[in-house]
């Protein structure tokens, strides 16, 4: 099994969780969608009633798809919004700096994402790290196996002024994949697919009668990672040695607890006979998805 990357997703993520086309909302379709019947290539080509932005969308999934089959880690992060991209930063800061106490109160997609990359970096590797860069190393490396994308054919998009919601094919009424438009330009917000799995880790972790998240989220990671055995030391703090926190992560470096709503987005909608769930407790299905949550290929 190759080691996966949390993205985060995503997602990211997130690389663990892959329960985001099961995810739903209660917002009505919107008036700017379009169904694309299922094809056999993988891809699924423009279809001729997308409007402008719509086409738009698509390419953009079409190219990060590209890129991730690739391993083109630069393609691929230049396809990212900035919000995907400064979440990257932040998992930085906080692995190099957060301590067991701060790290209890992070919602459980963030503490797998901070504790991943103290478990995958090397102490120098760590110091130096910054956001961009890991994802480009994760892409590269296949730490990011996003199964969902891979084989992922688009089918319906739904248009919110600036942000945009994507169905699979298989499950149209389901969003699994989420852009949002920058500078004139629509680019795959994946840090809104991760957090939606949030519901899926706390019931996963339920499921496995362990109450500590640490600890939960510890033995989650040395399941899916090929770095074996997850070492305890990451829970109680950082490596020595690591660079000052930069201005502008105060907050992220003192975090106030998990969120009471998690997979709530009613910008997204359900349209008839969607499909229920927030993400199941096993995390199958895929989107920045990256097998299921037990670190299972798919």
């Amino acid at each position: 099994m190759r080691s996966r990357f949390i993205a985060i997703g995503a997602a990211a993520f997130l690389a663990i969780a892959c329960g985001q086309d099961k995810t739903g909302t209660g917002a009505q379709p919107s008036s700017s969608t379009t169904l694309v019947p299922p094809t056999s290539s993988g891809l699924v080509p423009p279809a001729s009633k997308d409007s402008p932005d719509q086409a738009a969308v698509r390419k953009t999934f079409v190219a990060y798809q590209s890129a991730l089959k690739s391993k083109d880690g630069e393609a691929a992060t230049a396809l990212l919004d900035a919000g995907t991209l400064k979440a990257y930063d932040t998992f930085v800061v906080q692995a190099q700096n957060l301590k067991r106490e701060q790290l209890e109160k992070l919602e459980l997609v963030e503490l797998v994402n901070v504790l991943r990359l103290r478990h995958e970096l090397t102490p120098e590797e760590l110091a130096a790290a910054k956001g961009r860069a890991i994802f480009v190393r994760s892409v590269k490396e296949g730490w990011i196996s996003d199964q969902s994308v891979l084989t992922g054919q688009i089918g319906r998009i739904s248009l919110h002024d600036d942000r945009a919601d994507v169905s699979r094919a298989d499950k149209p009424f389901t969003p699994a994949f989420f852009f949002v438009k920058e500078g004139g330009a629509w680019r795959y917000d994946m840090l809104r697919g991760q957090k939606r799995m949030e519901p899926a880790l706390r019931t996963m972790m339920g499921a496995s009668k362990m109450e500590a998240p640490l600890a939960f989220a510890g033995k989650l990671i040395e399941k899916i990672s090929d770095k074996k055995p997850f070492d305890a030391k990451h829970l109680e703090g950082p490596p020595p040695n690591m660079p000052e926190p930069p201005p502008g992560y105060e907050k992220a470096l003192n975090p106030t607890g998990p969120a009471r709503d998690h997979g709530h987005d009613h910008g997204n909608d359900h349209g008839p006979g969607h499909e229920h769930g927030h993400g199941d407790a096993h995390g199958h299905g895929d989107a920045h998805g990256h097998g299921d949550a037990h670190g299972h290929e798919h």
